[in-house]
């Protein structure tokens, strides 16, 4: 989540929010990574069946559930339009469309044949399921290294760390991690955008007592009042970063720590 403090008000800026509307829509339609193809395009195409049901319908009942669908599919948009994109909003959305797009293939007049139907039917499933499996496989294979580098950095924070002490890192998308392996310490993500007294209020008001920052970042200067001293650099893959301590003198050397 992207969840920053808002110490100032920000002026509306229409073509800002264009331009991330856009943006949302783009990931909608054509997903950077090419693996989310498996949930954003069987959405896309359940999408456009269930608005093409309900205008050629001919029974009462196949609009009514088209037309829930429709709306909810109309504030998935609004959602992901204003708001982000992320394929777990497609949840919300999909059983509904689901349940129209099989009452619309069943009372379809594409398929004639019983038989026919529950065979296609079966089919796409099955197509659906074995389009999952490498999904499923470097998934599982993720989380297994993830959990792996969670436990070998958490025994580091835990051997530092009080866990009643708060936690100041600089924002990086590819740094989310450490904020779960610092569970249960409060954890306050910050990006180099604020002036130094702003800094200097949000560390006051957490009662932060430790910083985690690469050694070069701007963001050290804007603490300089509070001393922040290096204890140690992080365990791969966050050895670009350094753990600091407000007025701490102290210093580790990781190359002595056994994981």
């Amino acid at each position: 989540m992207y969840l920053y403090f808002c110490l100032s008000p920000t002026p509306f800026q229409l073509n800002v929010i264009i331009s991330k509307m856009i943006h949302n829509l783009w990931i909608q339609l054509f997903p950077t990574n090419a693996a989310f193809q498996l949930f954003y395009l069987p959405y896309n195409i359940l999408s456009g069946l269930a608005v093409f049901i309900y205008f050629k319908a001919k029974t009462p009942l196949i609009p009514n559930v088209s037309f829930c669908a429709i709306v909810l599919i109309a504030l998935h948009f609004i959602v992901i339009t204003t708001f982000q994109n992320y394929a777990r909003y497609l949840l919300v959305s999909l059983p509904a469309i689901l349940i129209s797009g099989i009452i619309g293939f069943d009372k379809s007049s594409i398929f004639r044949n019983i038989k026919a139907k529950q065979i296609t039917l079966y089919a796409i499933i099955c197509l659906l399921i074995v389009l999952n499996i490498p999904l499923i496989i470097r998934s599982h294979r993720k989380g297994l290294e993830e959990k792996k580098i969670r436990s070998e950095v958490k025994m580091v924070f835990d051997e530092t760390i009080p866990v009643d002490d708060s936690v100041i890192i600089t924002y990086e998308h590819k740094n989310l991690l450490l904020a779960y392996t610092l569970r249960p310490r409060n954890v306050i993500y910050v990006k180099p955008i604020y002036t130094t007294e702003e800094f200097i209020a949000m560390k006051e008001k957490s009662n932060a007592k430790w910083l985690i920052c690469e050694s070069t970042s701007p963001i050290l200067n804007a603490f300089s009042s509070f001393s922040p001293t290096a204890v140690m650099d992080l365990p791969r893959p966050y050895d670009n970063y350094t753990l600091f301590k407000f007025g701490s003198n102290e210093r580790y050397d990781l190359s002595k720590e056994t994981f």
